[in-house]
Parts: C-alpha cells; structure tokens; sequence
C-alpha cells in the first residue's frame, strides 16, 4: 500500500534535478542568462539593457545594438543605450558610426555628459584637439566632477604645453575618482610635470 507513495517520492527529486539542469543552462553564462530574461520580461528596460551589455561585452555587435534599440524604445528618456551604441562602434574602430550614435544621443539627451565625452573621445582620435577640448570642457560644465573629462583633459594641456590646467585637471581627476584605472597614469604624468600628485 505505501507503492503509490514511495513512487511520488522517487519522481519528486528526479523533476526537482531535472528542473535544475535547465536552470542551469539558463546561467550558463551572461547573453544566455540576459537572453532568458528578456524572454521572461519583454517589457522589461533592465533585462534589455543587461541583454545588450552581454552581447556587446562578447562582442556580438549586430545583436547588442538591435538589444540597446529596444531598451531605447521602452523609455526614450533614457540614453544611455545610444551611448552603448556608440561605445561598441568605437571599440570596433568604427568611429564614423560612434559619432553618428552619440551625436544622436545628445540630440535626445541635452548635455548628456556621457555622449558629450563620447564625441569628444572621438574628436581627439580623429586628430581635432581643439574639437575634443571643447567638448570636454562642456562635459565639465554639465558634470563638473566628470572622471573622464578631467583625466584626458589633463593629457590634452600636458601634450599642448598648458602645465598649469594640466596639472589642474590631473588633481582633479584624482579627486573624482581615487580609485579610477586611469590613477597611475595620471599620477606618473604628474609627476613628469614636476607636481606632486595632490596639493
């Protein structure tokens, strides 16, 4: 009489290690883990966001992009994922299409911080210094303790013979980062500058 019991208690761990395989697969790893959610939540902006950043980080580019397209639409307000696009572009040296995407970027986002030092990133690339310090200048007045700014900033006076922004902005940089991985480089160019790194 305890048959039909023993055989409900036998199948229980058997679905319960089944169900744990495919939960498993599932966190194989982070686009399949990113992809699952997406499929669970398609309304969510988070899980696409998580989704894109997966796919650009295992440098699937065409799906990454399409991703940020859909975190994009579901809340235009935000735009960071124009500003994905065009940081996966120029991590594939397409920096024609970066400046496309973060030139659209801070058309939707006035004074987008991120996407003014996107643009400027791509103008000291291309050569135009003047350009690129513009932008970082105007980042600064936007997000006056942006890490980034100050830190190429800093390299932009140093290389043109501008010591005394130079050294400013390395402090700076410094200050609004402490443990930022541009910190020994910025330390070592001040240093090159004859200035201590604080002070």
């Amino acid at each position: 009489r305890w048959l039909p019991a023993r055989r409900v208690l036998l199948a229980v761990p058997v679905l319960l290690g089944g169900l744990t395989v495919r939960r498993n697969l599932d966190w194989r790893d982070e686009v399949t883990l990113w992809q699952g959610a997406t499929e669970r939540w398609p309304k969510s902006r988070d899980a696409w966001q998580g989704y894109g950043d997966a796919l650009r980080f295992a440098r699937e580019w065409g799906p990454a992009e399409r991703a940020y397209r859909t975190t994009y639409a579901l809340d235009p307000s935000d735009v960071d994922p124009l500003v994905n696009i065009g940081n996966g572009r120029g991590q594939r040296a397409d920096l024609v299409g970066a400046r496309e995407a973060f030139s659209e970027a801070l058309r939707a986002g006035h004074g987008h911080c991120a996407a003014l030092n996107g643009l400027a990133g791509v103008d000291f690339l291309e050569g135009r210094l003047a350009d690129a310090t513009g932008r970082y200048e105007g980042t600064l007045r936007s997000c006056p303790d942006d890490p980034i700014a100050h830190f190429r900033l800093g390299q932009i006076y140093a290389d043109v013979g501008e010591q005394d922004r130079a050294i400013f902005h390395l402090r700076a940089y410094l200050l609004a980062d402490p443990w930022g991985a541009q910190r020994p480089a910025a330390r070592e160019r001040l240093r090159a500058l004859g200035a201590p790194p604080e002070g």
